[in-house]
C-alpha cells in the first residue's frame, strides 16, 4: 500500500476504533503520554540534580534564569501554531498533509524575525535582569527558535491524528537524548552551555523522529494558512502570558535581589513543584482534541463527560501530591538536594499548591480554547501576570524567596477560579462536590504521620510508598474509586495478552 493512500482512521493503534468510543481515546491518549511525561520528568528530575549538585547553588541560578527565557521561547513558538494544527487536522484529518505545510512555512518565517529580535536584544534584557554576564548565555538561546518551531508542527499533526503512541515515543526519546546529552557535555566542562548543547542536539534528533511518524495523506486542495494564524496568534500570546506567569518570580527575585544564590534555591523549589503539571499533560494534551471533535453534539453531552473525567482525574493526582509535598518539604529538599539547599524548603511548601491551582487551570484553559475561545484564556492568563507582577514586586522585597511563592500562587487561584467559571457557565458542568470533599479529606490525613515521625532518608521513601497504598485504599472504601478506574489500571499495567485471556474465560 503506498504510503499517501493511507488514511489516518486506517493508521497505527492510535486510530483504532476502540478510541472512538466514549472515554476511548482521552484514556488511552492520556496513559502513554503521562507514560512519556513521566520519563520526561524523570529525566528532567535526574538532569536538575545534577546540575544543582555539579554546578553548586550560584551557577545553578544562572541556569534557572537561562531556563525562564527559554520557556517563554517556548510558550511563543510552540504552543500557538501546534495548537491550532492540531485542531485543524482533528476537524479534517484528510488535509493533514496541507496543514502541516502551511504550518512549516509559518514556522520558519516566525522563527527567523524572532532570531533576529532577541540577538539584538540579549544585551538589555541582561540589563533589566541587572546582570552583564547574562549577554552570551541569552544570545546563545537564539539557536532554539528554529528546532521548537519545527518540533511543533510535528508534534501538532500527530496530536490532531491522535496517534497519541508515535507523539509519545518522539517525545520519550526527546527526553532520553536531552539527558544523557547534557550530562556528557556538563561532565566535559562545559557547564551552562553544556546544558544548552545538549538540549538543543536532543530536540534536533527528535525532530527527524517526528516528521518520519507523519505520514499524512494528500490533500485535494492547499489548506489556508491564515486560518492557522488566526487560531494560532491568540494562543501563542496566551502562552507567552503562560510563560511569563510561570518565570515572573524567577526574573522579579533576581531584579530585586540581585542573587543568584537566592535563584538557585527558589530555582530548586520550582524543579519540584512543577510535578503536578508534568503528571497532568498526557491528560491536558489529549482533551484538546477529543473536546474539539465532540462539539458537533448540541447537548453538548461528550465534552461534558470529557470536562468532568478530566476535573476528577487531575484532582486524583494532584490534591494528594500537593499535601505530602507541602508537608515534608524540608525532608525531600535534604533528600534531593543535600544541606545546602535548605532555603528552598520554605517556598516549596507554599509554592507546590501554586502550581497545583497553575495545573488546573491549564486544563481549563485546554477546554476554553477546545470550544474556539482562545481570548478568553488570554484574558484570564493576563490577569493572572498583571496580578503576579503586582503581587510579587511588593512581596520580594519584604519576604524574599517566601513572598515570591506566595504572589504566585495568590495569582494562580484567581487563574483557576476565572477558568472554571467560564466552563460552568458554558456547559454547567465541573466535578461532583462530593468527590472534592473525599479527595481532599484523605489527602490531608495522609500528611497526620508527618507531625508525629521524623521522616528522612530512606524513611520519607518508605512514608510515600506507603501514603499511595493509604491513599488508594480509603478512596476505594470511600467508593470514589472503582471499576472504572481498574479499567483504566489494566489497560495500563496489565499486558494486553492477560487481559484477553481473562475476557475469553
Amino acid at each position: 500500500m503506498k504510503r499517501d493512500s493511507v488514511r489516518p482512521e486506517s493508521r497505527g493503534s492510535a486510530f483504532t476504533q476502540q478510541n472512538y468510543s466514549p472515554g476511548g481515546a482521552m484514556i488511552g491518549g492520556t496513559l502513554v503520554l503521562t507514560g512519556s511525561r513521566m520519563v520526561f520528568f524523570v529525566c528532567g528530575y535526574i538532569v536538575h540534580v545534577f546540575l544543582a549538585r555539579y554546578l553548586q547553588p550560584q551557577l545553578f541560578g544562572v541556569w534557572g534564569v537561562i531556563l525562564g527565557i527559554l520557556t517563554v521561547y517556548q510558550m511563543i513558538v510552540m504552543s500557538g501554531p501546534s495548537k491550532a494544527i492540531s485542531k485543524f487536522t482533528a476537524e479534517r484529518a484528510d488535509q493533514a498533509r496541507s496543514i502541516q505545510n502551511q504550518g512549516l512555512k509559518i514556522q520558519i518565517i516566525l522563527s527567523g524575525i524572532l532570531c533576529v529580535f532577541m540577538g539584538i536584544a540579549a544585551h538589555w534584557i541582561a540589563r533589566l535582569l541587572k546582570d552583564l554576564t547574562l549577554t552570551p548565555y541569552i544570545r546563545a538561546t537564539v539557536f532554539f527558535f528554529p528546532v521548537y518551531a519545527l518540533y511543533a508542527v510535528y508534534l501538532g499533526t500527530l496530536n490532531g491524528l491522535r496517534a497519541f503512541d508515535r507523539q509519545a515515543l518522539v517525545m520519550t526519546a526527546y527526553s532520553l537524548l536531552r539527558m544523557i546529552g547534557i550530562v556528557a557535555l556538563v561532565l566535559l566542562g562545559y557547564r551552562v552551555y553544556g546544558v544548552l548543547g545538549g538540549s538543543w542536539l536532543a530536540m534536533f534528533v527528535a525532530i527527524f523522529i517526528a516528521r518520519r511518524f507523519c505520514t499524512c495523506p494528500v490533500a485535494d486542495h492547499t489548506f489556508e494558512g491564515q486560518r492557522i494564524i488566526r487560531f494560532a496568534l491568540p494562543v501563542s500570546f496566551f502562552a507567552l502570558a503562560l510563560a511569563a506567569f510561570s518565570n515572573l518570580d524567577i526574573f522579579l527575585l533576581k531584579a530585586l535581589l540581585g542573587s543568584n544564590e537566592d535563584v538557585g534555591f527558589y530555582t530548586a523549589a520550582v524543579v519540584l513543584v512543577k510535578v503536578p503539571y508534568l503528571l497532568l499533560f498526557g491528560l491536558n494534551t489529549t482533551l484538546f482534541p477529543v473536546v474539539a471533535q465532540s462539539l458537533w453534539d448540541p447537548t453538548y453531552s461528550k465534552a461534558k463527560f470529557y470536562i468532568s473525567r478530566s476535573l476528577r482525574y487531575a484532582l486524583l493526582i494532584v490534591t494528594p501530591t500537593a499535601f505530602v509535598t507541602a508537608a515534608t518539604s524540608r525532608e525531600l529538599i535534604l533528600l534531593i538536594y543535600t544541606s545546602q539547599y535548605i532555603s528552598a524548603s520554605e517556598p516549596l511548601r507554599i509554592l507546590i499548591f501554586g502550581y497545583v491551582f497553575a495545573s488546573i487551570f491549564m486544563i481549563a484553559s485546554t477546554v476554553i480554547m477546545a470550544v474556539g475561545k482562545p481570548r478568553i484564556a488570554m484574558g484570564i492568563v493576563f490577569l493572572m501576570v498583571g496580578l503576579d507582577f503586582v503581587l510579587n514586586y511588593a512581596l520580594i522585597p519584604q519576604f524574599g524567596l517566601t513572598g515570591a511563592a506566595l504572589a504566585t500562587s495568590a495569582a494562580a487561584f484567581i487563574g483557576v477560579f476565572g477558568g472554571l467559571a467560564y466552563i460552568f457557565r458554558r456547559f454547567g458542568q465541573l466535578l461532583n462536590p462530593i468527590s472534592l470533599v473525599k479527595i481532599t479529606g484523605v489527602s490531608i490525613g495522609l500528611c497526620v504521620p508527618c507531625v508525629f515521625f521524623d521522616m528522612r532518608g530512606m524513611w520519607l521513601l518508605i512514608y510515600y510508598a506507603v501514603a499511595i497504598v493509604l491513599y488508594i485504599g480509603f478512596l476505594a472504601l470511600l467508593k470514589e474509586l472503582g471499576e472504572e478506574e481498574w479499567s483504566i489500571f489494566k489497560r495500563a499495567f496489565v499486558p494486553q495478552t492477560v487481559r484477553k485471556r481473562h475476557n475469553g474465560s
